[in-house]
């Protein structure tokens, strides 16, 4: 993984996990693209600022909850893959899930975001 994606990807959970309204602001101008899009299981996000209100809002609900990797993060062709999980320190692993990411000129452009066991639709294979 090249050194700005990998700074990117760090960033992004330091931003996912950061309390503080202004700070989240300050993260998201330096990590994500003015016209960024998220889809996540619940909704779509689009622009850094209605992805500081969202982050603001999954923490606020979820106090003491932290994000982790679970593994280390892979990436190609300018798409990258985290995988997480989300939980208080007595049981860091409660929700998992991963991120796959466009990253353009730099910054993350987009992302879709799956929670396991969250989705609508669930193939058993």
């Amino acid at each position: 993984m090249d050194k700005k994606t990998a700074e990117l990807i760090k960033d992004h959970i330091e931003l996912w996990n950061e309390t503080d309204h202004e700070k989240r602001i300050l993260l998201a101008d330096k990590i994500y693209s003015d016209d960024i899009e998220v889809i996540e299981p619940s909704t779509i996000l689009n622009g850094r600022r209605e992805i500081v209100n969202f982050i603001g809002n999954l923490l606020d609900q979820n106090q003491g909850f932290l994000f982790t990797f679970s593994k280390s993060a892979e990436i190609h062709h300018e798409k990258a893959i985290l995988s997480w999980y989300f939980g208080p320190d007595s049981n860091p692993d409660s929700i998992s899930g991963y991120d796959i990411f466009t990253i353009e000129n730099g910054l993350i452009n987009s992302f879709l975001v799956f929670v396991n066991g969250a989705t609508e639709h669930n193939i058993n294979l």
